[in-house]
C-alpha cells in the first residue's frame, strides 16, 4: 500500500524516473545531472508491476483466502523450481531429456554446475513451443530425475522431462574457461563484474598486467573479459585527462603501466587464432584502436551540452536470432552511463561483422527512464556489434550490462557472450 511514510520512495522505486529539467534564468541551459538518474528496480530486474488506480479494497481483488480486498502478509517465499515430473504416472521409461528456459538468470548457475559435472548440453537454435530461442537440452543419459530435481530447487529453476527429442540446429555447449582483466590501477567496474561471474558459478580466473604482456594466458583461457575501463588505463595504466591527472599518483615497480604494445600484440594474435574477447563499453575503445575495426563511436569528443546521459535506461532493439539475444526479450533495457554508440562501415575482407543490438530509430522511443539529452544521435546506431577477426572474435558491448550487479534483465547478454566460444554446431542425439 502506498498510504504510508515511505510512499515517494516506494513509488520513486518502482516507476520509471524523469529526471526534471530545471532552467535556473530564463533563456539558460538545462541543469545536467551530477549522476545516475534511472534506478527503477522493475526495469532493471525485469519484473512486472501493476500499479493500483484505486484501494484493492475498492478494486474488488480477491486476497489469497477469497476475501475481496483482504491483503497477507507473506511469510515465506516459494522459488521457480522442484521435483522434475515425469509423465505416464512417474516413470522415466519413455524420457528422452529434459530442457529449461534460457530466458531465466538461474539458467546459468545450472548450465555451468552440468557442465562442470562433465554433462552433456545442447543450446537449441530454433524456437520451441513457447517460441523461445535457446532452451537447454539435456539427453536423459546425461542424468537422472533425482538429481536434476535437485539441482532444479537449488538453482531455482524448472527442468522439465521430455519424451519427444527436439529437432532442428543446436550447439553443444562446452566449459569456458574465462580470463577477467584486473588492471593493477583498482577498477570498479572489475570488481562489480568479478562478483556477478562468482555469483552466477563462473569459473574464471583475474589476468593481471604481467599475464597480458607475457601472453601466458594463451592455450588455458577461451574468453577474456575486459569490464569498463578507460583506454590509457588499459594500455599505459595511467590516464589522460587533466581532472583524473590532478588526484592520481604513479604506482611503485612492479605495478605501474598496463598491457602495452607487446600485449596488445600478443592479444590481436591470440584473438586471429581462435579467441574470444568481450570488451565492455568504454574498454571498447581501445580494442577499436587495437584492432583497427571499422567501427566508429559518434559520440567521441561530442561536448555535454549537445549530449548528455550519465545513467539512464534505454531502449535497445535486438537481433532474436543471434546466439548473444537468446533468452532476452526482442527489446531490452540496457543501463547506458556516458557510453559509446556505435556506427560500423563495410568492413575488408579480414573482418566479418554482425549488429546486435540497436538504438531505436526515432529518439522519442529510446529513453525508458532517466534522462536523454541529444538522444537523436543514438537513432539506429549500434549498441553491441559482433566482429570474426581471423578465426577468433571481437564482441564490443557498448554499455555495462553487469552496472553494480543490478540491471539483471541484460546480464544473460555478458553470460551469452562469455559462452560463444563454448558454442560448437551439433547434431542433438536422437532418441534412445
Amino acid at each position: 500500500p502506498a498510504a504510508q511514510p515511505y510512499r515517494q520512495f516506494l513509488l520513486t522505486m518502482l516507476r520509471p524516473q524523469r529526471y526534471p529539467e530545471v532552467i535556473p534564468y530564463v533563456g539558460g541551459p538545462v541543469m545536467p545531472p551530477y549522476d545516475v538518474t534511472s534506478w527503477s528496480l522493475p526495469l532493471s530486474m525485469g519484473v512486472e508491476v501493476n500499479e493500483a488506480q484505486v484501494p484493492i479494497a475498492a478494486a474488488g481483488v480477491s486476497g489469497a483466502n477469497g476475501a475481496a480486498g483482504r491483503l497477507e502478509a507473506v511469510q515465506s517465499v516459494v522459488w521457480p523450481g522442484g521435483d522434475v515430473v515425469l509423465p505416464n504416472g512417474g516413470t522415466s521409461a519413455a524420457v528422452v531429456g529434459y530442457r529449461f528456459s534460457h530466458a531465466a538468470d538461474s539458467a546459468f548457475p545450472a548450465l555451468n554446475r552440468l557442465l562442470a559435472a562433465g554433462k552433456k548440453v545442447y543450446w537449441l537454435k530454433d524456437p520451441g513451443p513457447d517460441g523461445e530461442r535457446g532452451t537447454f537440452y539435456v539427453p536423459a543419459g546425461e542424468s537422472n530425475p533425482q538429481d536434476l530435481s535437485r539441482l532444479s530447487r537449488e538453482a531455482r529453476i524448472p527442468i522439465e522431462a521430455v519424451t519427444e527429442a527436439p529437432t532442428g540446429a543446436a550447439f553443444r555447449v562446452k566449459p569456458v574457461r574465462v580470463g577477467l582483466y584486473k588492471p593493477w590501477v583498482a577498477s570498479i567496474d572489475e570488481g562489480w563484474t568479478r562478483f556477478v561471474l562468482e555469483r552466477y558459478g563462473f569459473a574464471f580466473e583475474n589476468l593481471n598486467n604481467p599475464t597480458m604482456k607475457d601472453g601466458t594466458y594463451r592455450g588455458r583461457i577461451d574468453t577474456i573479459l575486459l569490464p569498463s575501463i578507460e583506454s590509457d588505463i588499459l594500455e599505459r595504466g595511467e590516464p589522460a585527462s587533466e581532472e583524473a591527472r590532478r588526484t592520481w599518483e604513479p604506482l611503485p615497480p612492479p605495478f605501474g603501466g598496463g598491457i602495452g604494445p607487446d600485449g596488445g600484440d600478443k592479444l590481436k594474435r591470440w584473438v586471429q587464432e581462435g579467441g574470444t574477447l568481450v570488451a565492455l563499453d568504454a574498454s571498447t575503445r581501445y580494442v577499436i584502436n587495437l584492432f583497427g575495426l571499422p567501427v566508429r563511436n559518434v559520440l567521441d569528443k561530442v561536448p555535454t551540452e549537445s549530449f548528455n546521459c550519465p545513467g539512464s535506461l534505454l531502449r535497445i532493439d535486438l537481433d532474436p536470432e543471434h546466439p548473444l539475444s537468446h533468452g532476452l526479450q526482442a527489446t531490452e533495457a540496457a543501463f547506458f552511463a556516458d557510453s559509446p554508440a556505435f556506427q560500423t562501415t563495410v568492413p575488408d575482407v579480414r573482418i566479418d561483422r554482425r549488429v546486435v543490438a540497436s538504438y531505436p530509430a526515432d529518439a522519442r522511443d529510446i529513453l525508458v527512464s532517466g534522462y536523454l539529452l541529444g538522444g537523436e544521435r543514438l537513432e539506429k546506431r549500434a549498441a553491441v556489434v559482433e566482429m570474426k577477426v581471423g578465426k577468433g572474435r571481437v564482441i564490443l558491448i557498448g554499455f555495462r550490462p553487469q552496472y553494480r550487479a543490478q540491471p539483471n534483465r541484460t546480464f544473460k547478454l555478458l553470460f551469452n557472450a562469455l559462452y560463444l566460444a563454448g558454442l560448437e554446431e551439433a547434431k542433438l542425439p536422437p532418441a534412445s
